[in-house]
């Protein structure tokens, strides 16, 4: 942890926006964000979750360059309550001798000004997921990724509490299965000729093509948010984004 905090220190800030985001997925959701809108002035860093960042903000205070930041942009999940987790932000910010904002989005007096973004939205419980998960409302995959987290829930006594992550990894599954790569990798599977000491009838059975097929393909279902979003999976200008995107101009 020392040595994490050592290293924040040495990395210069380069620019005077400074846009704080929970994790590596957010870093390269905002990324993608930024760079889809042109913008070239935001240093983008994480803090490494919400129970972290009473920590790093004062090594972000001591961190070079950080005399001439003129905003503080901190974004985090809503979780079960948009409003505590503006109020926690908020007390975090005057703990380190930095001016809060009154309400999420509002910029804070002083400099660096401070402000705050809770996401899917200010008065909705949720996270990132919850945002991207908005921008395809009539996508097919969606009834399926519906029918087997609702599947999975009714099979099991507990479910995982981050149900909206759950249900965009099983999207981005989805989009995999989709990739023309994918298509080509499985079409060349299947056009190699079987060992000849194999009984075709047995290769063409059910059971044995879906293996084949599961075998050929890289579906990379460990792909995450922050990457999809890089690789262009989620419509970045739809109006489920329309306030991230003017948070990330204008904070």
């Amino acid at each position: 942890m020392m040595a994490e905090l050592a290293q924040a220190r040495l990395q210069a800030i380069a620019h005077p926006r400074v846009l704080l985001v929970e994790g590596e997925d957010e870093v390269h959701f905002m990324g993608a964000m930024t760079t889809h809108l042109g913008l070239t002035d935001i240093d983008i860093r994480q803090f490494k979750g919400v129970t972290k960042l009473p920590s790093f903000l004062p090594n972000l205070k001591r961190t070079s360059g950080f005399n001439v930041v003129t905003s503080l942009g901190i974004i985090r999940d809503a979780d079960s309550c948009p409003d505590s987790a503006f109020q926690s932000v908020a007390t975090i910010l005057e703990q380190n001798g930095l001016n809060a904002p009154a309400a999420p989005v509002i910029r804070s007096q002083g400099t660096p000004a401070a402000s705050v973004l809770i996401l899917p939205d200010p008065g909705s419980h949720g996270a990132l997921e919850d945002l991207c998960l908005r921008s395809m409302p009539h996508d097919p995959a969606l009834e399926c990724v519906d029918a087997f987290t609702d599947c999975i829930a009714a099979a099991r006594e507990r479910v995982a509490a981050e149900l909206p992550k759950s249900r965009v990894r099983a999207f981005l599954i989805s989009r995999e299965l989709l990739e023309i790569d994918e298509y080509e990798a499985i079409r060349d599977c299947l056009a190699l000729q079987p060992p000849q000491n194999q009984d075709p009838a047995r290769l063409q059975s059910p059971a044995a093509a879906r293996i084949h097929l599961l075998l050929c393909g890289d579906f990379k279902p460990d792909i995450r948010l922050g990457e999809s979003a890089e690789a262009g999976y989620w419509p970045l200008d739809d109006p489920a984004f329309q306030q991230l995107r003017e948070y990330l101009r204008a904070f």
